[in-house]
């Protein structure tokens, strides 16, 4: 039990420290505590409670000032010239019950918990003295351990090198690209020069894997061993106090941070004399201590590779003798060969020994192909797997005929190399595109791997977009950027999609609204271009029917068309990007749709005009047809009218319905050329239906522009005309001095010839 709590206590030490700056104080006292915040049940304990004794108990609830300190240290002089045994076994209880409540934990004897306490005291100077230096010497381990691991390959790549040149390959080696200290394979063509690499590499691997071992065997000595060497010290100093001295020394350690903290006001000559004598020996755990500790022990086990190991044989086999020094040594040099050797052979050069057999059998010489099978071993045992397969088949084929044509006997393992041979060089075509874009996150590169069609793309895009033979920058950071988003697997697709969308709008900002007629053009080239390459091609020769774009059309107009075919751009990117297979690209409708609704009739009559033929619907022919039909120029002028022309207002429904558009989702109003709500006038409403049809619905209309801009929207202009002449009803009269119940027809005929004067054929379709 008393080891189990040493060696819990220096985990625990973190919690300690902040427990104690969190306890509340009572009567001075920063150490007691219990879980209902009182300390009534601790005093009598802790405290003078020994009724009629010669000598108080030893009081540790200490003020501020060091009073109780030296009261008990009197108690303990009194106690020591009376010789009061049973007194001084007491005081033992006091101070173990204090620990207990300290350290709220329960001790099986006062030494149990005097040993914890000399741990908890040196906890500090371990934080400031022992832990920098396991830090440290972990991080050269894990450093020294990866050169290791670097030495025996290099080793190893040696080894191989040199039997390749005693076979008389000197220009061809297996792992041409492999460097040893920074020299390639290929450039060592000769035995002395593999030997010379050779044995530098081997006085760095010795070097580096002695000091690797002490390394660790350092953080081994200053963890468990080393606490108990620094509680064997403890005791040691404690042991050889006075046995009084002991009780005022246990005092001072419970209480050493309060005695030692800088205070405003001075100490008594009564407290200096109290605790000078421990100030300069209570610490152990100095720096000097640490460091002598690990002098006399690092080598108490010791790295085969270390140069005195042979000191160790010598001890071990030859009694130390004097005559067996030189055999000593000679029994080392067998042993680091003999480990030498198993460390090199239990090493592969690649990521498996499966791999090592596939790159002697095929000769696997290209970095990247290499690089590609390392970082996918699993393909090495497919690859395997495939080849003895193909040996069973070879094993299976009858034997030749004498003068028949005949396979020869490695046919199927010849079918089976070529195949993955051309594995391999489609897997290398992956890892140039990593090296290039710079990327290091493995679950980035397992993505490209594993998704062969999308890396095939990003690859293909790459290419077009080189700038003497190095990816264009900003297509760089569009990749990079896309990577990361599709190999992350917590994000959602819509998620991926609207991340996505970002992306893309960096890559392809839109263009600023003082954007002229050519940057529209060179914009919609591009897309054009990207269409015919990597998606509809026949969208794209359309988009190019429409270059260049008129003269004529409004610079609103410019803008719509290029952010309609851009967002469709942008979605072409996401399905490319996504290796979407045979997907049906829709690209016609939101250029059509555009057309009918968005921009004025020039455009769109360029734009329908110039559809492929399979597209040109009887209803898009019959807007066509009313586009190129002459007209006056205010009517031409009205956005969306001459589109579908003058028609009845349930025609113009049945126009919409037949082209799937809505005139709600347009942001178009059907306007009665004379507004219905005259229909309501019984004064003339039997006339209106006579002259113009008998429901509203059959009243002639046009299609008009319905903006948030109100002012400047058609249909407010064409309502407002008609409100400015006819009031509505219940509201102020028009200036004719007349609203909508109480006009007559013939003043209403007349208002209707003022409001569309400048609009021959809507003059002429209403008969006016």
């Amino acid at each position: 039990m008393k080891k189990i709590y040493i060696q819990l206590l220096l985990t625990l030490v973190g919690i300690f420290g902040i427990q104690a700056q969190t306890l509340q104080t009572v009567d001075g006292d920063e150490f007691l505590t219990n879980p209902n915040g009182t300390y009534s049940e601790l005093k009598p304990i802790l405290a003078g409670t020994c009724v009629e004794c010669q000598v108080p108990d030893l009081n540790f609830n200490w003020s501020n000032s060091f009073d109780a300190a030296v009261a008990n240290e009197n108690y303990i002089r009194r106690a020591a010239d009376k010789k009061l045994r049973e007194w001084y076994e007491r005081q033992k209880i006091v101070i173990e019950n204090f620990l207990e409540n300290k350290y709220h934990k329960q001790f099986s004897s006062f030494n149990e918990a005097k040993d914890y306490a000399f741990i908890d005291f040196e906890s500090k100077n371990m934080t400031i003295n022992v832990a920098p230096i396991v830090s440290t010497k972990n991080s050269d381990r894990i450093r020294r351990a990866f050169k290791k691991k670097v030495h025996i390959k290099g080793l190893k790549a040696l080894k191989i090198r040199e039997a390749e040149i005693k076979a008389g390959n000197t220009n061809k080696p297996l792992y041409p690209d492999f460097e040893v200290n920074g020299t390639p394979l290929k450039n060592l063509k000769s035995t002395a020069a593999v030997t010379a690499a050779y044995n530098n590499l081997l006085n760095q691997f010795v070097d580096n894997a002695w000091k690797e071992f002490e390394g660790r065997h350092i953080i081994k000595i200053l963890g468990i061993p080393f606490n108990n060497k620094v509680l064997k010290t403890k005791n040691n100093y404690y042991g050889n106090l006075g046995t009084w001295d002991k009780l005022d020394f246990m005092q001072f350690i419970i209480h050493y941070e309060q005695i030692t903290k800088t205070s405003p006001v001075p100490p008594t000559e009564e407290e200096l004399r109290l605790f000078k004598k421990y100030i300069n020996t209570a610490n152990t755990v100095t720096a000097t201590y640490v460091e002598n500790y690990i002098n006399a022990n690092k080598e108490s086990e010791m790295s085969l590779f270390h140069p005195n190991y042979w000191e160790i044989i010598w001890n071990r086999d030859y009694d130390r003798s004097l005559f067996a020094t030189k055999a000593a040594k000679n029994k080392h040099q067998q042993l680091k060969q003999k480990e030498l050797s198993r460390l090199i052979s239990s090493t592969s050069m690649n990521a498996t020994f499966t791999i090592d057999y596939l790159v002697s059998l095929l000769k696997i010489t290209d970095k990247n192909q290499l690089q590609w099978l390392n970082d996918n071993p699993s393909k090495g045992n497919e690859f395997v797997k495939e080849i003895n397969e193909a040996k069973q088949k070879d094993a299976d084929m009858p034997p030749p005929i004498p003068g028949e044509l005949s396979f020869p006997p490695d046919h199927h393992q010849q079918l089976a190399q070529w195949d993955i041979r051309t594995e391999l060089a489609e897997g290398a075509k992956v890892v140039v595109l990593i090296k290039e874009l710079g990327i290091t996150d493995k679950n980035q590169k397992d993505w490209l791997y594993d998704n062969k069609p999308e890396a095939d793309n990003f690859i293909a895009f790459a290419d077009e977009n080189r700038v003497s033979g190095n990816i264009i920058n900003n297509v760089k950071v569009f990749e990079n950027e896309t990577i990361k988003i599709f190999s992350n697997q917590s994000l959602t697709e819509v998620e991926k999609y609207n991340q996505f969308t970002l992306v893309y709008n960096s890559f392809d900002p839109i263009l600023p609204n003082t954007a002229q007629k050519t940057d529209y053009e060179a914009k919609i080239k591009k897309y054009a271009t990207s269409f015919k390459q990597w998606g509809n091609k026949e969208f794209g020769n359309y988009l190019e029917s429409l270059l260049p774009l008129d003269s004529s059309f409004s610079d609103e107009d410019y803008k719509i068309l290029y952010k309609t075919i851009r967002e469709k751009a942008g979605e072409l990117a996401w399905d490319y990007v996504r290796a979407i297979v045979g997907q049906t690209f829709e690209s016609f409708k939101p250029v059509i749709e555009m057309a009918l609704w968005e921009v004025g009739g020039g455009l769109a009559l360029k734009v329908l005009s110039k559809l492929p033929v399979r597209y040109l619907t009887t209803p898009i022919r019959n807007v066509i047809t009313r586009l190129t039909a002459s007209s006056s120029t205010a009517f031409s002028n009205l956005k969306h009218a001459k589109k579908y022309g003058i028609q009845p207002y349930k025609k113009l429904g049945e126009i919409f319905r037949e082209l799937g558009i809505s005139a709600k989702q347009l942001g178009v109003e059907k306007h009665h050329l004379i507004e219905k709500r005259f229909a309501g006038n019984p004064k003339i409403a039997e006339k209106l239906f006579e002259k113009f049809g008998k429901t509203t619905d059959d009243w002639l209309s046009i299609v008009v522009e319905k903006t948030n801009k109100l002012a400047q929207s058609e249909h407010y202009k064409f309502t407002q005309a008609w409100k400015k002449a006819i009031g509505y009803e219940g509201q102020a009269a028009g200036s004719t001095g007349y609203t909508t119940k109480n006009v007559p027809y013939d003043v209403l005929i007349e208002q209707a010839r003022k409001i569309y004067k400048d609009y021959p054929e809507i003059l002429k379709a209403l008969g006016l």
